[in-house]
């Protein structure tokens, strides 16, 4: 552990590196966003998104289902493994 003076710099840097790391992902998959036109294949890049979801309810309700369970399983291996 460290001392809590250092905690703020601690966020700031976890803050900066996230910015960084997103902004060499866009950079990356950069020319692929300018060659397609569907919303989810950009959305996907940088979440968790479902094939499931074909723009019905139903499509949609399974897609969220589905991506909650992910979320909730890898949040778990993360918090407790």
């Amino acid at each position: 552990l460290f001392e809590w003076g250092q905690v703020p710099f601690y966020i700031i840097a976890q803050v900066l590196g996230a910015i960084f790391g997103q902004a060499l992902v866009v950079a990356t998959h950069r020319p692929y966003y300018l060659q397609t036109e569907n919303p989810n294949n950009i959305l996907g890049s940088f979440s968790t998104i479902s094939s499931l979801d074909h723009g019905t309810k139903e499509s949609r309700y399974a897609a969220t289902v589905n991506g909650f369970i992910n979320e909730f399983v890898g949040s778990f291996v993360l918090f407790f493994a």
